[in-house]
């Protein structure tokens, strides 16, 4: 696998461009002249102008394909019907339902295709550092060949909706949102095509992948696309009968967060908690430890900072599992969240501790994209002036280096 994904240190990401123009410029807009940058970042004046006006020419990388976008805005009038067959093509399907059924080999095929899909799917988060998962997933791709018939159109979004779970963890936001939208598309012919149970099911995973999606526009810092997929949960859920899941609410308090609306940062995140305490409660969810990643890891950085109090992050890191998978990614979250945290008090003494802490649990972010942004760019707020770092650290939370990939 190697050379598919950046294995270097947290330090190369933070000189990627994008990442380089986007601390230029707030640093601009916190009163820092250029000269004042350029030193922080040990470069010249002239070069940091060269990266701004790179990164400017450059652009992002944004997904404007409107027939993956087919139906998004219109939940029940439009999303919920027949897709065009512009979305069957880019899904790569053949034209129309196919009312043929499988003879006993193809069903067999399209059993152990279904296997496979399944036991890759509960190995992702063993593969998940470095993008190994993806390839592994794609590898898969081409057993789908010219498809219509609707359990592998299932499949196919099925399958989609693991490699935006993939990259969406790896920090890959672009590619997220495209396998995100090509799910979404393919369930929406499950939906279409389908009886009672199978409608069920197509809205399960049209709820499950709308919050992949919008986790990835979170990780881009644009919290209206984000807002916008969210919605499609919430829409999605009720038409199922389901309730808002705990981390539905936390995403919006993030939403939140991103827009420095604190107090509704914080509302959310308390519901988020409550949602899951009660899946606890009903014997659907295990792991105490959960409730404190989703409810109170995030707003351990709202104003003035939750560093060693109650539920703060020194207790959130302590009960955090440092196994693999995702109790890994889990661990590393709670350590990035945790020093920003004491970097948001007005403690000097505490900053000491947060930047240890980081230095300590260096290697957590390792094979995490975004975490490893965000750690690189941690280990510049000891060189800021003290009452700036809390609003620096609240920033660089969603950095992240590979969001056009």
């Amino acid at each position: 696998m190697a050379g598919r994904y950046p294995r270097s240190g947290s330090g190369s990401f933070v000189s990627k461009p994008g990442v380089l123009a986007e601390l230029i410029l707030w640093l601009r807009q916190h009163d820092f002249n250029d000269r004042q940058i350029a030193g922080l970042l040990e470069i010249s004046p002239s070069h940091l102008r060269t990266i701004l006006t790179r990164w400017r020419q450059r652009g992002p990388n944004v997904l404007r394909d409107p027939v993956l976008q087919e139906g998004l805005d219109d939940f029940s009038n439009q999303f919920l019907q027949a897709p065009s067959e512009a979305v069957r093509n880019s899904l790569g399907l053949r034209p129309g339902e196919d009312s043929v059924s499988l003879d006993g080999r193809a069903f067999e095929r399209l059993s152990d295709l279904e296997d496979d899909i399944e036991q890759l799917g509960q190995q992702v988060w063993a593969h998940m550092a470095y993008g190994e998962a993806v390839y592994l997933l794609s590898a898969i791709h081409p057993r789908f060949g010219y498809a219509s018939h609707i359990q592998r159109v299932r499949l196919l979004g099925r399958l989609h909706r693991l490699k935006a779970t993939s990259y969406v963890h790896i920090g890959r936001s672009w590619s997220a949102i495209r396998a995100g939208l090509l799910s979404l598309q393919a369930s929406r012919i499950h939906y279409s095509e389908s009886g009672e149970a199978g409608r069920r099911a197509a809205l399960t995973q049209i709820a499950a992948t709308a919050l992949l999606v919008s986790q990835a526009y979170l990780l881009r810092r644009e919290p209206l696309h984000a807002e916008r997929f969210l919605l499609l949960h919430w829409q999605a859920s009720e038409a199922n009968g389901a309730a808002v899941g705990a981390d539905a609410l936390r995403q919006r308090g993030a939403a939140r967060f991103e827009q420095s609306s604190f107090e509704e940062a914080a509302r959310y995140y308390r519901q988020a908690a409550e949602a899951f305490s009660r899946k606890i409660d009903e014997g659907e969810e295990e792991g105490e430890h959960k409730i404190l990643d989703l409810g109170f890891r995030q707003a351990n950085v709202l104003p003035p900072g939750n560093w060693d109090g109650t539920r703060g992050a020194l207790e959130l890191i302590a009960a955090m599992p440092k196994a693999a998978g995702e109790e890994a990614l889990r661990f590393s979250n709670n350590v990035q969240w945790g020093v920003a945290a004491g970097f948001c008090t007005n403690d000097a003494r505490i900053h000491r501790d947060a930047y240890e802490l980081l230095v300590k649990h260096r290697h957590a972010a390792e094979g995490f994209g975004q975490q490893a942004t965000v750690s690189g760019l941690f280990e510049l707020a000891p060189k800021l002036p003290l009452p700036l770092r809390p609003s620096f650290v609240r920033f660089a939370l969603y950095a992240n280096a590979l969001k056009d990939l």
